[in-house]
């Protein structure tokens, strides 16, 4: 069993709110114990074997990080935290040293990361050997065992999509991206989409198994209608760092994708151009009101 991200979060946000509201070294070291306390306790697999909208207690851990922060500039204490009594030591030695945010992943895929590298490897066959989805009688993938603890079901709404397998790969064959539109209704109860759901199956595959969680591996076999058998290479997920990260124009267009159906083309600029000058900005006001779809109630 192991925590998800809003467990540490909760940690993390005490520690960068903590330090942007100007606690000292003792209330600081304070507002992190009183996090660690109280931090939510996210079994991360039970997420994955029941997708629901807790989305991996992101939401609770924020809370739990502001409230540690105030309550320990008004005198409430906390436990020690993880500092003393952590496992792994040489991590906790790295601090101020290491900076991590530069390892965070971007997806270009709508899908839990451990699907990632299957749906790479099932567009990738696809493109290399001129598939037809609809002659496809099978899909197995070969991955570790926490992606196989995915679901291949057909899903029943956006976070059984999302939290998937199968699905994520059918709907990238046959659309050739996974994105808003492929994980929410109407589109994940199409058909044809679901009919291709039904022919993946996941396997576990010990090489892989052995290099988890270091590696995130998988490959895919497809079987056709007229006798092909074609295996993939062995994939990651694509824009995993620290060796190929994303360049600013793939994400600039990710986020075109994602914001202009929303916002429009021209506050879509306007707020692209604020993210980048964000390092430099007095405060994220502004950010934050471009964010705002046009009708909302503006900031007070």
């Amino acid at each position: 069993t192991y925590h998800a991200s809003g467990s540490w979060g909760a940690m993390a946000g005490a520690a960068a709110a903590g330090r942007i509201l100007g606690l000292d070294a003792a209330q600081l070291r304070h507002a992190m114990g009183i996090a660690e306390y109280h931090a939510p306790i996210a079994p991360m697999m039970k997420g994955i074997a029941t997708p629901s909208m807790g989305k991996d207690g992101i939401g609770w851990g924020a809370m739990v990080a502001m409230l540690s922060v105030l309550m320990a500039a008004e005198g409430f204490s906390g436990i020690e935290p993880l500092f003393a009594d952590a496992p792994d030591q040489e991590r906790i030695e790295e601090l101020g040293h290491g900076w991590l945010m530069k390892d965070l992943y971007f997806k270009p895929y709508a899908a839990c990361r451990w699907a990632q590298p299957a749906i790479e490897a099932a567009l990738a066959l696809k493109t290399q050997h001129a598939i037809d989805p609809e002659t496809i009688s099978e899909i197995r993938v070969r991955t570790f065992a926490a992606a196989c603890a995915l679901s291949t079901a057909a899903p029943r709404d956006t976070e059984q999509a999302q939290y998937n397998m199968a699905y994520p790969i059918a709907a990238a064959l046959l659309d050739g991206a996974v994105g808003p539109v492929q994980v929410l209704p109407p589109a994940i109860f199409k058909r044809r989409t679901l009919a291709l759901v039904d022919k993946i199956a996941t396997e576990l595959y010990p090489p892989y198994e052995a290099a988890f969680p270091a590696k995130t591996y998988a490959d895919v076999v497809i079987r056709t209608d007229d006798g092909r058998c074609l295996v993939s290479a062995r994939m990651e997920p694509p824009w995993e760092p620290p060796d190929h990260p994303p360049g600013d124009n793939e994400l600039v267009d990710k986020f075109q994708w994602l914001v202009i159906p929303v916002l429009g083309p021209r506050a879509t600029r306007r707020l692209l151009e604020a993210v980048w000058d964000l390092e430099t900005a007095a405060s994220a006001g502004r950010v934050v009101d471009l964010c705002r779809a046009p009708g909302t109630v503006e900031r007070a």
